[in-house]
């Protein structure tokens, strides 16, 4: 949301900046006439200025939305590998070993541990 807002305020920017571009040159035009005004001079100011506010400020939300957006992913992936964690233990508990029995992988073909839930070899769940 910060990125679509930050990308906004740029393109709001980019206008506003485009506004006091054509301001600035009819206020130097003006100004070579001698018709010029404080007014005029105050106006162009203030566009610039809320430009320029416009462009770091959506530069600003576009950082930060993405900062926002790489640590919530972190996130999730720190708690996928806690889900990872907890059913691994699960499972081992309630495995049962038959011993002398070996097992393989369905998937690879490589042999197990006894009690092996992971596959060595491809990694895939096998109980």
């Amino acid at each position: 949301m910060l990125v679509i807002l930050g990308f906004l305020v740029l393109v709001f920017g980019s206008f506003e900046y485009s506004i006091y571009s054509h301001n600035k040159d009819t206020l130097e035009w003006n100004e070579a006439w001698g018709a010029d005004t404080p007014d005029q001079h105050e106006l162009v100011a203030s566009q610039f200025r809320l430009a320029m506010a416009a462009f770091i400020l959506g530069t600003l939300f576009v950082i930060f939305g993405i900062a926002v957006l790489a640590s919530a992913a972190s996130f999730n992936r720190s708690i996928d590998d806690e889900e990872f964690k907890a059913d691994l233990i699960a499972t081992l508990r309630t495995q049962q070993v038959v011993p002398g029995v070996k097992s393989f992988c369905q998937y690879c073909g490589r042999q197990l541990a006894p009690g092996g839930v992971w596959c060595p070899g491809c990694g895939r769940r096998v109980a």
